[in-house]
């Protein structure tokens, strides 16, 4: 996924039938135990959960593309306020989306077919490793979370901050940082738990629990994703909270 403040954190919205052809579709189906109706309520689900955050990241897209716009116009700060605040918008509805996919189909799914069906996409580490490259393969660096689209100097230029304001940023992004880093490896452990307990057939108020705990990490990352800008909101104009997002966002 593209985005790096949001996306955050996010964990991303992926359609779940796209992934089932990591097995045979006959030891899916045995595998997973759907009945006819659950299936057919799962592929509503499906067909639901993509077609909006198809049309929530093309309105994103769009909403990002007219902040940029405004930014290199040197537009004022009034006129950007509301097109940022669409995009942070935006963003939260794609969230948003993601959660209530799983909270529909907790509603006629059982709480093993719910895990099985989120691990079908969540793979082991090693495995998702073993299978991308090859070992000789040198493994490719993680950008940072503001990837610079220019220089140092350059950037220093255009962003403009005092050095209060960047004292202050270097301080909350390395808060941030360390939460959000924080919070992925529990949810990788508690995804590999949960796996545990699918593969030892454990009863499905267990699952239930352990998925749960999942769920309870993701929304977390989402939050200290999102509370991030809310606290840079203190101490930069919208301006430079614009700038700084877009930094992150390059034209396509």
């Amino acid at each position: 996924m593209r985005r790096i403040m949001f996306q955050a954190l996010v964990c991303g919205i992926a359609v779940v039938s796209i992934v089932f052809g990591a097995q045979s579709t006959n030891d899916w189906k045995t595998y997973f135990g759907a009945t006819k109706e659950q299936q057919q309520k799962l592929d509503t689900a499906n067909k639901a959960k993509s077609t909006t955050a198809k049309a929530l990241r093309d309105q994103e897209d769009a909403t990002i593309e007219q902040l940029r716009q405004k930014v290199e116009a040197n537009a004022p700060d009034a006129d950007l306020t509301t097109i940022f605040n669409t995009v942070k918008s935006t963003t939260k509805s794609i969230q948003k989306a993601e959660n209530d996919f799983w909270d529909t189909i907790e509603g006629f799914l059982s709480p093993t077919q719910v895990a099985k069906l989120f691990l079908k996409s969540h793979p082991p580490k090693n495995q998702t490793a073993s299978t991308a490259a090859p070992a000789n393969t040198a493994k490719p660096q993680t950008p940072s979370v503001v990837k610079p689209a220019t220089p140092a100097q350059d950037w220093k230029s255009y962003f403009a901050a005092t050095k209060e304001q960047q004292q202050k940023l270097d301080t909350v992004n390395k808060t941030k940082n360390e939460k959000v880093k924080s919070l992925r490896e529990q949810k990788d452990n508690q995804i590999e738990q949960l796996r545990q307990k699918v593969d030892a057939a454990a009863p499905d108020n267990d699952i239930q629990t352990a998925f749960a705990a999942v769920r309870s990490s993701d929304k977390a990352i989402q939050d200290a994703e999102n509370g991030y800008w809310d606290t840079v909101a203190g101490f930069l104009t919208q301006t430079e909270q614009a700038k700084l997002f877009l930094r992150g966002h390059p034209k396509k």
